[in-house]
């Protein structure tokens, strides 16, 4: 079982071979190995749906045909039935469950139904069983990317790579988990000073707030200190309004120069939060483009097995 064939973009482990009881399309099986050396015979020439139909009849003369049950369950995953390529790897399974190529399967049916625990539990079945494929690897990291497990999935990823260094498409998806780590790692950052910020001017809204300076009085009263409201004569005093008073005119600057402070912090919050929206933003296009990227891709895959069925 060491064949590889194509499928959705992702290499999976392959048919298994046929026996010795080989039939060619010219002649009339009669047994199940007949059937499936036929069947076998269709697949490597592309002919899946004759390869499906032969497996079938394999599979009615005797139902634990392992092969027939693996082959078939693979074609119906190149055609995207994906319903009966889960039905013919569980039903493998059922009776040789220690085969990683059928948990592998599982994983990337799994996968191409958008489960993502469920492809993540199947490959890490696989990867049990024979840590040496780096298909399973390679799908899981894209799941934990899809769950934005950003570190486990670049070390699905590279250990992908590292079994398998040609292996374009996870070299691509390693690089978007790299970049998705670093802006997630970035936005923490940025929300831990907005939230420093906000701390800040929690701290100053609790302060008592500042008495601005009483309206211009008639000039022979300038000089007279306002009066303070009932239960403030144990504050410590402001100075009294006196524009020839140097106290009076720092106190006035002081004042002033906190509140552009304030604006400013409060005009940094604002533009943050602005930031962090355009980020989400960029963040819903970058997952859209992948799932558009996914269907276009399965869409020329498809395109591509028609015309090899047409030629």
């Amino acid at each position: 079982m060491r064949g590889l064939v194509l499928i959705a973009g992702l290499s999976l482990l392959g048919s298994l071979p046929a026996g010795s009881a080989a039939a060619d399309d010219n002649q009339n099986p009669t047994s199940a190995e007949a059937f499936y050396s036929r069947a076998y015979a269709y697949d490597q020439k592309g002919d899946t749906d004759s390869a499906i139909a032969d497996y079938t009849r394999a599979l009615e003369l005797d139902p634990e045909f392992e092969g027939a049950l693996y082959n078939r369950a693979n074609d119906y995953a190149k055609k995207g039935d994906n319903d009966r390529a889960l039905e013919g790897y569980e039903a493998f399974l059922a009776i040789n469950p220690d085969e990683a190529g059928a948990y592998l399967g599982l994983g990337f049916i799994y996968a191409r139904k958008h489960d993502a625990a469920r492809a993540i539990a199947e490959c890490s079945k696989a990867i049990s069983l024979d840590p040496n494929l780096f298909q399973p690897f390679a799908i899981r990291g894209r799941m934990y990317l899809a769950t934005h497990d950003d570190d486990r999935a670049i070390a699905d990823l590279t250990k992908a790579l590292a079994i398998n260094p040609n292996d374009s498409d996870s070299a691509r998806v390693l690089r978007l988990a790299q970049q998705q780590r670093a802006q997630a790692l970035q936005q923490a950052q940025d929300e831990r000073t907005r939230q420093a910020i906000l701390r800040a001017l929690s701290g100053r809204t609790q302060q008592p707030p500042r008495a601005d300076p009483p309206p211009s009085a008639a000039s022979e009263a300038q000089d007279a200190p306002p009066q303070q409201a009932p239960g403030q004569a144990d504050k410590q005093p402001r100075p009294a309004y006196n524009p020839a008073d140097e106290a009076w005119r720092e106190q006035q600057e002081l004042d002033a120069q906190a509140r552009d402070r304030e604006n400013r912090e409060f005009n940094e919050m604002n533009n943050r939060a602005e930031e962090e929206d355009r980020e989400a933003d960029r963040q819903r296009q970058m997952q859209d483009d992948q799932e558009r990227w996914a269907r276009e891709q399965q869409e020329r895959e498809r395109q591509d097995y028609q015309q090899r069925n047409v030629d």
